[in-house]
């Protein structure tokens, strides 16, 4: 047999050479082979330091490298899926909170403000103010129109003009007040 061989054979059988198990024939080639090879020496030693870790109960388990990456991995998206639901669950509250403050302040809210007939307005053409409103219009006109002009144009709207004033150089400003005729 070659050396890699022996080597190899020798190899699978120093488990057993330490828990003793070996038969007599295997257990010389095996210390046979151990006089000359110093990695089977040191691959012994593991073997015989771990069969005394077990049997004094010490033993650390081992967890295979992928099985450690499985579960770190596994523990990290825990975390993640934790932190995401917390963030969802304080959107959630922040929402309900602004969704009762909006309900308090339209609850609170003075009904008279709301209630048609409490309004203090009409408009022109309601039937209450028809015949009755007065009205102020503000007309504008453009430098080159004639007083003449201006006064035909606040005669047609049925008003007299109150005062004048000038809002730009290039604009002049009338205020008509007007009542409806019947």
């Amino acid at each position: 047999m070659d050396s890699d061989a022996l080597h190899n054979e020798v190899s699978l059988l120093l488990p057993w050479h330490v828990n003793g198990t070996l038969s007599e024939a295997e257990r010389e080639k095996v210390q046979a082979h151990l006089d000359v090879c110093g990695n089977c020496r040191e691959e012994l030693s593991l073997c015989t330091e771990m069969m005394d870790s077990v049997r004094q109960q010490e033993a650390t388990p081992i967890i295979p490298a992928t099985a450690a990456a499985q579960v770190l991995n596994d523990a990290q998206d825990h975390v993640a899926r934790k932190a995401q639901k917390n963030r969802q669950q304080r959107w959630a509250i922040a929402a309900a909170i602004g969704v009762v403050a909006l309900l308090l302040v339209v609850g609170l809210a003075p009904s008279s403000l709301t209630d048609a007939e409490n309004q203090r307005f009409e408009t022109a053409t309601s039937a209450v103010a028809s015949g009755t409103m007065d009205y102020v219009l503000e007309l504008r006109f453009v430098d080159g129109v004639s007083s003449e002009d201006r006064a035909a144009i606040i005669d047609e709207l049925g008003g007299a003009p109150q005062f004048q004033m000038h809002v730009a150089p290039a604009h002049r400003a009338i205020s008509a007040a007007c009542s409806e005729q019947s």
